[in-house]
């Protein structure tokens, strides 16, 4: 089956805008702009980053400042941080795409935006 990366962003774009607009009186109906389609690629990132993480978030999160593992003893540290603003925790090292898993049809998606 073919999966398109762009489809993917918009159809999330357009559920995220149907989303917002059942809980506001000012509803959006013309196209989906850039700024939409960049926050649901972001979307799916962080997605994959809780898939690939979610034993190192659930440690940081659930651990002690005393208790909580060294930043260097975790799989996170594989990634350079950036787009930090955005809640993203960095983007993949060479060999690994700290994004996403290995495999998994939101990796192909991501992959192929980059090349």
């Amino acid at each position: 089956m073919h999966f398109s990366r762009l489809r993917l962003l918009r159809v999330t774009a357009w559920i995220h805008r149907f989303l917002r607009n059942c809980h506001q009186d000012d509803r959006r109906f013309d196209t989906v702009d850039a700024k939409e389609l960049s926050e649901a690629e972001s979307c799916w990132i962080k997605q994959a980053q809780r898939e690939v993480y979610w034993k190192e978030i659930q440690q940081l999160r659930s651990s002690t400042s005393t208790d909580r593992p060294k930043v260097r003893d975790t799989a996170i540290t594989k990634l350079h941080l950036n787009r930090q603003a955005q809640g993203i925790r960095g983007t993949a090292t060479a060999g690994h795409d700290g994004f996403t898993t290995p495999g998994g049809k939101t990796s192909l998606l991501l992959i192929n935006r980059g090349y």
